[in-house]
């Protein structure tokens, strides 16, 4: 018998995990699954029995999970299918080998597919909106199309990336880490470029030059252009023009990038060094309030955290961080996480995440289900993957693998409920609006419906 603590408020329970609570191993005899056009099916897999609720509820297993769909990737190899899928929207983008496929996140049913070249299927992107898809290949080409009938529309050669309902084509010149990159103003040293583009018909709609240096704030819909003397202008990413000026300042040295992020601004300097490839040469940086252009403290930003202001601060460790929740009425700090800890606002708390180890195309480690107001741990989530919906609903799944299998879990009642158990690993997953995508198999694609409490 296996027993497996969980916290349960001011307790510890031990759940029974038994010895045959996961489902068998997969038959190595087993055929591969079909390709798309033989699925004759919808639901391809049965789904596990779920561990019994955890606060004392009955013990008869809980199916809170349905599959919808199963098929195999159009043109994708099982050595590239994890890479090869977006999720854009309502959209579930497949780059392949000679098509661009396109299915609803909501079944996983086909919604269209056109011809479209990929080398390597993963090594572009693809992404959705504004009515059109637009595909960008590893050699800088972007294909646009449109979004409900897979259309080609245009196409160009350069990266072209949708913001606020623009295409937008940034050009960066100079090396900002290569200390013999001519300093601005010298002839050799070309102004940096920003371009906007009518998503639908590929017009140009206005040019913006670097003043030398621009940039681009995708979440807030405009672009910046700075000279070396610490002058801002903000533009508005529709027409181009200006709606606010300001004064920041680089750190000594040679101006060398400005980056704009959320609410923030950075000018980045290379300090003067004797010896031109130096290796120990480090970008200082200032960092700007993207309204008031005030000053930040160096080493923090905000990021976006439900109703109260988050703030990630360098502990003056080098790679080490750590974020502060604060109230954004008053300013004052509520609680810290430990270091190398981010938070992920859930509708159930903030999920503390460990971010210290290797990146995971299925979700982030879990560390416990903190108390928003005082961040006092109310779950133990050590073991778990936490995966956060795509939409910005607040809502999410954890993930666990157990042998062959994924356990799929939510936080009911305070302890962890799993759900279901997804038949097969996976190397990818996707969640939105209750439903979870999951690439498997390197070239497979599942789609499962996930319950919610309440029976939503």
């Amino acid at each position: 018998m296996r027993t497996m603590p969980t916290s349960l408020g001011d307790r510890t329970e031990m759940i029974d995990l038994s010895d045959d609570w996961a489902l068998p191993a997969e038959d190595p005899g087993s055929p591969p699954l079909p390709p798309l056009r033989d699925l004759r099916r919808r639901a391809g897999y049965a789904v596990a029995l779920a561990l019994a609720a955890v606060l004392g509820a009955s013990a008869a297993p809980v199916r809170d999970i349905a599959e919808l769909a199963a098929f195999e990737l159009p043109g994708v190899s099982q050595y590239t299918g994890s890479e090869a899928v977006q999720h854009s929207g309502d959209l579930l983008l497949v780059l392949g080998t000679t098509s661009l496929t396109a299915y609803a996140s909501a079944d996983g049913a086909l919604r269209w597919s056109t011809p479209y070249a990929t080398p390597v299927p993963g090594q572009g992107f693809a992404t959705a909106a504004a009515g059109v898809v637009l595909a960008v290949s590893d050699t800088g080409v972007t294909s646009v199309f449109d979004r409900e009938t897979g259309a080609p529309l245009w196409s160009a050669p350069r990266q072209v990336y949708p913001v606020d309902g623009v295409g937008v084509q940034v050009a960066v010149y100079g090396d900002w880490f290569d200390p013999a990159t001519p300093a601005p103003g010298a002839p050799d040293r070309r102004a940096d470029e920003v371009t906007g583009y009518d998503l639908r018909t590929g017009r140009t709609l206005w040019t913006l030059r670097g003043t030398p240096f621009a940039a681009v704030n995708s979440e807030r819909g405009v672009v910046l252009t700075a000279t070396a003397q610490g002058e801002v202008a903000v533009h508005d990413v529709h027409d181009g023009h200006v709606v606010r000026r300001g004064q920041a300042g680089f750190p000594p040295g040679r101006p060398v990038f400005l980056y704009s992020f959320q609410d923030s601004v950075q000018l980045g300097s290379m300090p003067p060094v004797r010896e031109p490839a130096a290796p120990d040469v480090t970008i200082q940086q200032f960092e700007y309030d993207l309204v008031t252009l005030k000053a930040l403290p160096q080493g923090s930003y905000a990021v976006p955290c439900g109703r109260y202001r988050c703030v990630s601060q360098s502990d003056g460790t080098e790679g080490e961080f750590r974020m502060l929740v604060t109230d954004p009425a008053t300013g004052a700090d509520r609680w810290r996480t430990g270091p190398d800890q981010a938070l992920l606002p859930t509708g159930d708390g903030f999920v503390v995440l460990d971010v210290s180890g290797t990146s995971n195309m299925r979700g982030v480690d879990a560390v416990y289900l903190a108390d928003p107001d005082t961040g006092r741990p109310l779950v133990d989530l050590d073991g778990w993957l936490v995966l956060g919906a795509e939409d910005g609903s607040g809502d999410y799944v954890l993930l666990r693998d157990v042998g062959q299998t994924v356990q799929v879990a939510r936080i009911v009642e305070g302890g962890v409920r799993v759900l279901g158990v997804l038949p097969r690993r996976a190397q990818r997953c996707f969640y939105r609006a209750s439903r979870l995508a999951c690439v498997f198999g390197g070239n497979h694609l599942a789609l499962w419906r996930i319950g919610t409490p309440g029976g939503r």
